[in-house]
C-alpha cells in the first residue's frame, strides 16, 4: 500500500518553510543591530549630608576626576577627608581629624541623590544630595591627581586629598 501526495504538495511546504524562516530572520535581526541599553552611574559631585546614628551632623562635599573621587567635610565639628575609586559601589580612604584613619565603602543610588556611607563596626550613615557646602579650607600642597604614563598610555594614577594635616588618597593601576 502507498500513500499519495497531492501533486505540488511538497513544493508549497517548502515555500511555506521559506516563507516561515525569512519572517523570523526578519523580526530577529533589527533587535540584534539595536545598541544595547548602558545605564550611566551619577557623577558624585556636590554636596551631601546626614547624621550618624548618634545624631552627630555629616557634610560632605564631593567630586569626581576621572577614575576617583574625593571629599571634604566634617563629622561633627571634625574635620575629615575621603577618597577612592569611582564606581556604583566604590572603597575608599578616610581620614579624621583625630589623627584616625579607616577603610569606607559608599554606594550611590541609581539616581545619585542619596550615598550610604559604610565605616566598619560602624551603624552606616545615609547621605543626602544637598545641605550646604562643606566649609572651605585650603588644600594642602599634595592634594591633586598623579599619573604615571608611558608612550602615552596610563600606568597608574593616584589621587590624593590634603586638608591640613589630613590626607587621604587611591591609587589605581592598569
Amino acid at each position: 500500500m502507498s500513500i499519495e501526495r497531492p501533486a505540488g504538495s511538497t513544493s508549497t511546504s517548502r515555500s511555506g518553510l521559506l516563507l516561515a524562516s525569512i519572517a523570523l530572520l526578519a523580526v530577529s535581526l533589527p533587535g540584534c543591530a539595536k545598541p544595547r541599553l548602558s545605564v550611566q552611574r551619577p557623577i558624585l559631585s556636590g554636596p551631601f549630608s546626614g547624621a550618624t546614628e548618634d545624631g552627630k551632623a555629616v557634610t560632605v562635599t564631593f567630586s569626581e576626576e576621572r577614575e576617583a573621587f574625593r571629599g571634604e567635610g566634617t563629622i561633627g565639628a571634625e574635620p575629615i577627608v575621603v577618597a577612592g575609586a569611582v564606581g556604583w559601589h566604590g572603597v575608599g580612604s578616610l581620614a579624621r581629624g583625630d589623627g584616625g584613619a579607616e577603610l569606607v565603602e559608599l554606594t550611590l543610588s541609581a539616581d545619585g541623590e542619596t550615598v550610604l556611607l559604610e565605616r566598619e563596626g560602624q551603624p552606616p550613615v545615609t547621605l543626602e544630595r544637598g545641605g550646604s557646602p562643606a566649609p572651605p579650607a585650603p588644600s594642602g600642597p599634595f592634594s591633586g591627581s598623579y599619573r604615571a604614563q608611558r608612550e602615552r598610555a596610563t600606568l597608574a594614577q593616584v589621587t590624593l586629598v590634603q586638608r591640613g594635616a589630613l590626607l587621604a588618597g587611591v591609587g589605581i593601576v592598569a
